[in-house]
């Protein structure tokens, strides 16, 4: 097994919670066209931005909830924080916190 994968899953206690981050880590993985989970975690750090980024705007394209983009993006924050890779959170929290933004006015619900 991969060392970064190895230090991914060594942060995940339950077999069923292991199961859904493997899950996403792998969808994100296949999404960014990288060859594994090495080459992943050598990545520097404007690449894992802008791929964290980019995926934000693939799913918000997708028509999903901020709670489901945020579950999607939990697998990859947490592989690149075990693997000590810096990146910026907040930019992120702040690109899935906006994922909803202006769809109120657009469906009509002013409030």
């Amino acid at each position: 097994m991969q060392r970064s994968l190895e230090i991914f899953e060594g942060a995940i206690i339950s077999k069923h919670s292991l199961r859904l981050y493997r899950y996403q880590l792998d969808s994100f993985l296949t999404w960014t066209k990288e060859k594994d989970y090495d080459t992943l975690a050598s990545l520097d750090t404007e690449k894992i931005q802008t791929y964290l980024e980019d995926y934000i705007l693939f799913l918000r394209k997708k028509n999903l909830k901020v709670q489901s983009i945020r579950s999607y993006l939990s697998a990859p924050q947490l592989f690149f924080d075990m693997n000590k890779k810096i990146y910026y959170k907040t930019v992120i929290q702040k690109m899935i916190a906006g994922s909803n933004h202006g769809k109120d006015e657009i469906e009509g619900n002013d409030t």
